[in-house]
């Protein structure tokens, strides 16, 4: 439970987590790539490419927005997607038992996945635009595999926004997107299959954004935060709090007029 603190306070605190938001416009795509027709995709390689080119042919096919052509020859952009593993070295640290008075040196290799969207121009093999997604770290391969799927699709939401053509029902819901209150209409219609393929604060990030969408009433403030956060601690057991847990506290809470809430 204490995991998510942090999330819940920034999620009730809307005011204190964009303050410091800056927000910086995106360049424009170069015009070959605005107004391509046809596409040819391909797998620039990698340890962890079939997976990642697999998710990303079917998000880019689901969207539509470019007919898939058969070779670079019939396309009037490639799309490249390349899955590199950067070596960031080695991780030296120890650790003293303070009753022995033993010290254990211990070292980890330090990595940084990384899938790369490259578009190029077929004829001349200019690269006209790429970007790159640092897929988070996971220890399981299932997670692993999870987390390689979440990247390929960012990597197209990323390319779908820029574009300016972006269908939001196209592309399933990443692990690593956040929802913020104003986006309530994404949270109501996501399905049971959807949120289960989130990671746990997103989870989360779900069921307080349905909770604040259910209650128009409620203020989102750091003092209403830690009274739901408090009452959750003591109540919830195991597990992640659900969306059930939310509407327990604010019902228990409610009536002791400590809420802060819209008249």
């Amino acid at each position: 439970m204490k995991v998510f603190i942090a999330v819940l306070f920034c999620l009730f605190s809307p005011a204190v987590t964009f303050a410091k938001k800056k927000e910086v416009a995106q360049a424009p795509l170069p015009t070959i790539v605005q107004s391509a027709k046809t596409a040819f995709l391909t797998n620039g390689g990698g340890e962890g490419a079939p997976l990642a080119f697999d998710e990303f042919y079917s998000q880019i096919k689901q969207w539509g927005r470019f007919q898939l052509a058969a070779s670079p020859a019939q396309a009037d952009i490639v799309i490249e997607l390349r899955y590199v593993v950067e070596d960031k070295g080695t991780h030296v640290w120890s650790s003293t038992n303070t009753y022995t008075n033993q010290t254990q040196v211990y070292s980890a290799q330090v990595t940084d996945p990384q899938l790369i969207l490259s578009i190029y121009e077929p004829k001349s093999g200019t690269l006209l635009w790429s970007t790159t997604d640092h897929r988070k770290l996971a220890r399981f391969s299932s997670n692993r595999a999870k987390e390689t799927v979440n990247s390929a699709d960012r990597l197209v939401r990323d390319l779908q926004n820029r574009i300016g053509d972006q269908n939001p029902d196209s592309l399933q819901v990443s692990a690593d997107k956040k929802l913020a209150p104003s986006q309530e209409v994404k949270a109501e219609s996501l399905t049971e299959s959807d949120i289960a393929k989130l990671s746990d604060e997103d989870k989360v990030a779900i069921f307080a954004t349905r909770f604040m969408h259910h209650h128009p009433e409620y203020i989102a403030c750091p003092e209403n935060s830690k009274l739901l956060t408090s009452y959750m601690q003591t109540h919830v057991k195991t597990g992640l709090p659900m969306e059930s847990d939310f509407e327990q506290a604010y019902q228990a809470l409610k009536p002791t007029g400590l809420l802060t809430l819209k008249r």
